[in-house]
C-alpha cells in the first residue's frame, strides 16, 4: 500500500519528466513497430502516463490497454492517449475476483 500511495504523490512530477523516449529506447520500439501487424493488440504493463510508449503505438495505429499501479497516472495517461484504453491494476483485479463463481 505504502508504495501505491507514493506513486500516486510522484504521478504529477513523473509524467511532466517523461515526455519522450530515451536515446536507446527509440530504436527498439521503431524496430518492434515494423514488425507488427496493422492494429496489432499492445499491453503496455507499467504504462506510467502514457507517455511515450502508449502514444506511439496508438499513433501508429495500434489498439493499446494500459495498466499501473497509480490511480493517479492512470488519469493522467487517459488524459494523454485517449484513444488508448487504460486502467490501474487494482481495478483489473477487482474485475477478476468479482467475475469468479464463488460458492458452497
Amino acid at each position: 500500500m505504502k508504495a501505491l500511495v507514493s506513486y500516486d504523490f510522484i504521478a504529477d512530477e513523473f509524467s511532466e519528466n517523461r515526455t519522450r523516449f530515451m536515446s536507446s529506447e527509440y530504436p527498439a520500439f521503431k524496430y518492434l513497430l515494423g514488425r507488427l501487424g496493422p492494429k496489432s493488440r499492445i499491453l503496455d504493463a507499467g504504462c506510467g502516463s502514457g507517455v511515450p510508449i502508449a502514444r506511439f503505438f496508438s499513433k501508429n495505429g495500434h489498439d493499446v490497454f494500459g495498466f499501473d499501479l497509480s490511480e493517479r497516472i492512470i488519469q493522467l495517461a487517459r488524459d494523454n492517449v485517449p484513444s488508448a484504453h487504460f486502467e490501474s491494476s487494482c481495478q483489473i483485479l477487482w474485475k477478476f475476483l468479482s467475475s469468479l463463481a464463488i460458492g458452497p
